[in-house]
């Protein structure tokens, strides 16, 4: 649920006929994604760094213009290192081994994948890790969004629901889950809030101001959101946070695909 910067590389093989909806895809990846830790201030004091090695093979089903559901099996290689600070140093260099199960539905019926005005949307994930082939972890994943988009004239509502992390989780378990960042409980710092399990409530509106020529741009837009968050098992203090409101103000002017920030008033209460 953050917004994480990783560095990221993919490979995709993919087998599809033209005649059926059945097809088989294999995938490697490589990615670092970096785990901020932060005071109680909101100063970053240490930096955590996850590096993954992934492997995957999927059999899936398309549904037309709807989407597409997945099962398969992935194997990943995760070190953890600490780029920033002391204070978790006997975290610097491990490994952990994490093999299993894997499924997924996407359903995507929005008009826009960036700011839709109709439709609906739907991305769900779970994994199983499994000792029994090698696995150093023994629990389950899951990740379930929720969108829907409605406009009347020039304004647009939006609602989103996010739920996702780690059941039967290990103290030593290398993945987080995390709230912070812009749209993510505006005002928090990104990825501040980390713990096992998080879950997010949003509601937008965003109104199309004018528009712009389409060389230019779609337009010039006035929004604001209303957030809720919830961590719970908080990493390094496995407590519950209570629900945490947040809500964001803004004026966007989106040129050549890109959003153009005037104007944005954070807040969020502590």
């Amino acid at each position: 649920m953050g917004g994480r910067p990783q560095i990221i590389q993919d490979r995709v093989l993919s087998t599809r006929s033209f005649d059926s909806p059945l097809f088989a895809a294999a995938s490697f990846s490589y990615n670092e994604e970096p785990i901020p830790l932060y005071s109680r201030g909101h100063v970053k004091y240490a930096e955590l760094t996850n590096s993954y090695l992934k492997l995957g093979a999927d059999l899936g089903v398309a549904l037309g213009q709807y989407g597409e559901v997945r099962l398969g099996a992935y194997r990943s290689r995760v070190r953890t290192d600490e780029t920033l600070g002391n204070a978790y140093s006997y975290l610097d260099g491990t490994r952990t081994t994490d093999t299993g199960l894997r499924g997924s539905v996407v359903v995507d019926q929005f008009d826009n994948p960036r700011w839709p005005r109709h439709g609906y949307f739907v991305n769900g994930q779970v994994t199983a890790s499994l000792p029994s082939w090698g696995s150093s972890q023994d629990s389950r994943f899951y990740s379930l969004t929720g969108e829907s988009a409605q406009s009347l004239g020039e304004m647009t509502v939006r609602l989103t629901g996010k739920v996702k992390g780690n059941l039967n989780r290990n103290p030593d378990d290398y993945r987080v889950q995390s709230l912070g960042g812009f749209l993510n409980l505006t005002g928090y710092q990104t990825d501040e809030l980390l713990g096992a399990r998080v879950a997010l409530a949003r509601l937008m509106m965003y109104w199309r101001a004018a528009s712009l020529p389409s060389a230019l741009g779609s337009g010039v837009y006035a929004g604001a959101s209303l957030e809720m968050g919830k961590v719970w098992q908080q990493t390094f203090q496995n407590k519950d946070t209570r629900w945490i409101p947040a809500r964001f103000s803004s004026v966007r002017i989106r040129c050549w695909g890109r959003s153009l920030l005037a104007l944005a008033m954070p807040s969020k209460a502590c």
